[in-house]
């Protein structure tokens, strides 16, 4: 009976106090609302300039790549997603030079860690690079209709990489159409208006910053999504299956006209760059090959989705002269392909 006396008079206390020490959280009245939002809204005007880039300002949201590991248990699986991406079983460029490149028994053969094994590109329209719509560029067969690239990816290619004699990996890369490209740039120009949601209890202010940079987040979500979906549909590994179905990791690739992704000087960070999430990172690691090239190590749950990461560039560090001259190649795709074909052989020389 003590027992029950003493928890009703703690609950009727902490009443009390929350009646008399309301927290910044709860709601209170209407009217108190409404008078806290239009403090805020005052600042909107400043907040929307602060977070919006210059004019001349560019943000391309390139492509997003996704990495699926194999071992021996998932060869068949690796085999018959080759075979939707286009590899038949026999003839040339076929599913049997793979095969070749494997052991029987679904190891890797003696010698070829650290090698890895073109793909191809499958492209959604007509191209002179990658051939007729839906056609694999290496082997010239149509891909299974379910392998073609999803919504707003209008290239599609893969490399496969031997890591061990019995480890694996295929790199997906998505690239994104000129629209969605635009998404986080239209995200960080839009003006907004502060505005609270919440229930009976509590309430969140949301200003324009705050909406900026969740949409932002959610665009990360959108193609982190299609990209491990596309893999997990056609060439499933040890990520798309048992308990690391949802840690596949993805890393994006966003480039800018002006503003250098995070600068070394933290004094001259740009508003928007902290929205981008490319304002500061510990963890940032800076390429030595592609000066200006730099990729965010950072998994912050609150400010991108898990496992996943961020590769930047100011575009002045690949211009179009420097493309030519290497890959006699120029623009947004060329660009795209060179770092590609970087990240490709980064991984080689890891293993």
């Amino acid at each position: 009976m003590e027992k029950k006396t003493s928890r009703g008079a703690l609950y009727s206390l902490g009443q009390s106090a929350r009646k008399l020490l309301p927290s910044p959280f709860l709601k209170t009245d209407p009217d108190s609302d409404e008078g806290l939002l239009r403090v805020y809204r005052e600042r909107d005007a400043e907040n929307n300039k602060r977070t919006t880039p210059h004019d001349s300002e560019v943000i391309d949201l390139c492509c997003i790549w996704a990495v699926e590991f194999y071992t021996p248990s998932h060869m068949d699986s690796l085999f018959t997603g080759a075979k939707r991406f286009g590899w038949k079983q026999e003839g040339f460029r076929s599913l049997r030079d793979i095969q070749e490149w494997f052991g029987h028994s679904g190891t890797l053969l003696p010698g070829v860690s650290g090698s890895y094994w073109n793909l191809g590109f499958v492209s959604r329209a007509n191209s002179p690079f990658t051939g007729p719509s839906g056609t694999n560029s290496m082997t010239r067969n149509q891909v299974h209709p379910d392998a073609l690239p999803p919504s707003y990816v209008t290239k599609l290619t893969g490399s496969l990489i031997s890591i061990t004699s019995s480890l694996s990996c295929v790199i997906m890369c998505f690239i994104l159409d000129n629209d969605y490209a635009k998404r986080l740039d239209e995200a960080l120009r839009a003006d907004r208006q502060t505005y609270y949601k919440g229930t009976s209890q509590s309430h969140t202010i949301l200003d324009p910053e705050r909406q900026k940079s969740d949409e932002i987040k959610q665009v990360r979500h959108e193609i982190k999504a299609t990209a491990t979906k596309w893999v997990s549909a056609n060439i499933p590994g040890l990520f798309s299956s048992g308990l690391l179905v949802d840690k596949m990791p993805t890393y994006e690739l966003v480039t800018l006209r002006d503003a250098e992704p995070f600068p070394s000087d933290r004094h001259s960070i740009l508003d928007f760059l902290r929205v981008l999430t490319l304002d500061y990172s510990s963890d940032a690691w800076a390429s030595t090959q592609i000066p200006g090239l730099k990729l965010s190590l950072q998994d912050w749950a609150d400010r991108v989705p898990q496992y996943h990461f961020i590769f930047s560039l100011r575009e002045s560090n690949l211009s179009d002269e420097f493309l030519k001259e290497k890959r006699n190649l120029a623009g947004r795709d060329a660009r795209i392909f060179y770092i590609d074909e970087f990240i490709r052989n980064r991984w080689l020389l890891q293993v």
